[in-house]
């Protein structure tokens, strides 16, 4: 027994020490500066394409060359320190492609794309537009393009009692195109010649008005 406990207290005083040398020299925590080292450092031309990255306004259109030759063309969606992202279109969806400034070759703004398929074409659109769907089971629509998004777009249709927000997913798409103006059309032929008229009536009321006027008035 007496062993034993002689056994458990040098156990204790040995460890003590350590224990005690380990609370008062916590390990530091990683510094900004070592941090920054641990990410990989550019060379001045990817230093230099970072900065003319940081240049392009969002949403360009921009043809990316990597340094294995592979080239890729997207709408630009963010940018960091360290790279970008671009909107990529695929037959049914939108790919985010993330492109590191150290795989980069080099880059180009590009004015537009084919617009072939129903994801490069909603790309094209700008946000707000009126726009003429299709859709692969043959029905047919105007609406407003609210937004867009990788699967598919969002859409304000016209309906009988109104409008109505509807997503409508790329897979269902057959085609896109831009019909004009940046509202959902509710008449808007008849409320032209209504303003074209009430611009005549002015016009001759202010004809006679001077006529009467210039005879002296009754």
């Amino acid at each position: 027994m007496r062993e034993s406990i002689a056994v458990v207290l040098a156990s204790i005083i040995w460890l003590t020490p350590s224990y005690c040398a380990q609370e008062a020299n916590p390990p530091s925590p990683q510094s900004g500066a070592e941090k920054a080292s641990a990410e990989p450092e550019l060379t001045a031309k990817q230093a230099k394409l970072r900065d003319r990255m940081g240049k392009v306004a969002p949403d360009s259109w921009i043809e990316a060359k990597f340094q294995n030759q592979q080239v890729v063309t997207g709408r630009l969606k963010d940018v960091s320190a360290q790279g970008f992202t671009l909107l990529i279109p695929a037959p049914d969806k939108l790919q985010d492609q993330k492109v590191s400034y150290t795989e980069l070759k080099s880059f180009k703004r590009v004015s537009r794309i084919a617009g072939k398929t129903p994801t490069e074409q909603a790309l094209l659109i700008p946000k707000g537009s009126l726009v003429t769907v299709r859709l692969k089971n043959k029905e047919k629509f105007q609406a407003l393009l609210e937004d867009v998004s990788n699967d598919g777009i969002l859409a304000q249709v016209r309906q009988a009692n109104g409008t109505d927000m509807r997503k409508i997913p790329f897979s269902d798409v057959q085609a896109i195109s831009r019909a004009g103006g940046s509202k959902v059309e509710t008449g808007g032929k008849t409320v032209m010649w209504v303003a074209i008229a009430a611009g005549v009536v002015l016009v001759i009321i202010m004809i006679v008005a001077f006529a009467r006027y210039a005879s002296g008035g009754d």
